[in-house]
């Protein structure tokens, strides 16, 4: 365990302290060979000039951790890779470092991983003056540890205050909500009225579904597999699905044909992993719209190095007009979209947290995630 004094707040050479002392903080990493995860002792991050401390009140396990946890030695395990891991969170600042502006000590926040609002990429290459910083090469991760500690240091300006009437859980399914609300309404540009198939009932198509149903569409399935049926199909439904599918009882294609008067969907979203193209595309509509979101890179075994893919679908996709998009993060316009409809209370996030678990039971959460027995859990220090 840490070493912690009793909290108080301090100003000494322009830097806000809520920590007297702490010396080490359980925190989760890659294992350092083989597959799998450690719970271990970290020292506590140090403060720099741009940067928060937040003390880390919960974290959500991603399918990005899920790959990295299955393997065996993975290319960024002592380099670029987060350590501690974890991508999404939110906590209560405690130390607030030189140049941070509009935060301080006792501030409840979650955060932007990958794209900080002034300095986290270059402000000068052709994609960050036309308002595109997420192509900036020199663009970085805007923590320098990651959210399944008790303590990680954050970008001030990657930094976003929660409102009051938000939970610190709430605050930690932010960031894969502000996946699906990019990819639906930014990306897709998914209008009232209009249907849709989700293809993956986990966190991220769950996210996606929340997102569609903002647009008030006409129809919206999601699919999924037998394993998939409790609690995420099930989830899916009360969250709004018209229709969920099984694909290993009935064919998916068919199902939306039926349900379609056979005209197919206007956008299919990919949120899986897997690269169902193929799939996708005979389901939608004349110029109709394929969103890949899921990240088929981190798939096991040789029967994901190729993607299904004939001179049918070919013809296929140019006869019928169709679109063909991908998909990654959102940008700084899609958090302040996202923060603004959370604090109306526009969307509830709460149903998305299936399990909590204290960081010393992260293997359990892990595992919990590979058997698709959950849809999102939250380690909470």
């Amino acid at each position: 365990m840490f070493a912690l004094m009793e909290r108080h707040i301090t100003k000494k050479n322009g830097i806000f302290r809520g920590l007297d002392e702490v010396e080490l903080m359980k925190a989760v990493i890659k294992a350092p060979q083989g597959k799998g995860i450690e719970v271990v002792d970290e020292p506590y991050p140090e403060l720099r000039p741009g940067y928060v401390v937040v003390r880390v009140k919960a974290a959500g396990i991603c399918g990005t951790d899920l790959h990295t946890y299955k393997k065996e030695n993975h290319p960024q395990s002592q380099t670029a890779l987060l350590r501690p891991l974890g991508h999404e969170g939110s906590g209560e600042i405690v130390e607030v470092g030189k140049d941070v502006e509009g935060f301080e000590v006792g501030d409840r926040v979650t955060y932007n991983p990958f794209i900080a609002r002034d300095k986290g990429f270059c402000n000068v290459c052709e994609y960050c003056l036309t308002g595109n910083p997420l192509g900036c090469s020199k663009r970085r991760l805007t923590s320098l540890g990651g959210t399944m500690a008790e303590y990680a240091p954050i970008r001030g300006d990657a930094l976003y205050r929660l409102p009051d009437n938000l939970s610190y859980e709430e605050g930690a399914l932010c960031e894969p909500f502000a996946v699906g609300l990019s990819a639906v309404h930014e990306v897709a540009g998914f209008k009232a009225g209009q249907s849709a198939a989700i293809l993956g009932p986990g966190p991220i198509g769950l996210c996606t579904l929340l997102a569609a149903k903002l647009a008030s569409p006409s129809l919206i399935v999601v699919t999924g597999l037998s394993v998939d049926r409790s609690p995420r199909l099930e989830l899916a439904s009360r969250l709004g699905a018209d229709v969920t599918v099984n694909v290993e009882e009935e064919d998916p294609i068919e199902r939306i044909m039926e349900i379609s008067g056979g005209l197919g969907v206007d956008a299919v979203f990919e949120a899986i992993g897997v690269p169902l193209v193929q799939q996708g595309l005979r389901m939608l509509k004349f110029r109709g719209k394929f969103m890949g979101i899921g990240h088929p890179v981190w798939s096991e075994g040789p029967e994901q190095s190729t993607i299904p893919f004939t001179a049918a679908d070919y013809l296929n996709m140019q006869h019928r007009r169709l679109n063909l998009v991908g998909h990654w993060i959102y940008d700084t316009s899609t958090w302040v979209k996202m923060m603004k409809l959370l604090e109306a209370r526009r969307v509830d996030l709460k149903p998305l947290a299936t399990h909590r678990l204290p960081l010393t039971e992260a293997e359990k959460g892990f595992q919990l995630a590979f058997r698709r027995e959950c849809v999102k859990v939250l380690l909470v220090p």
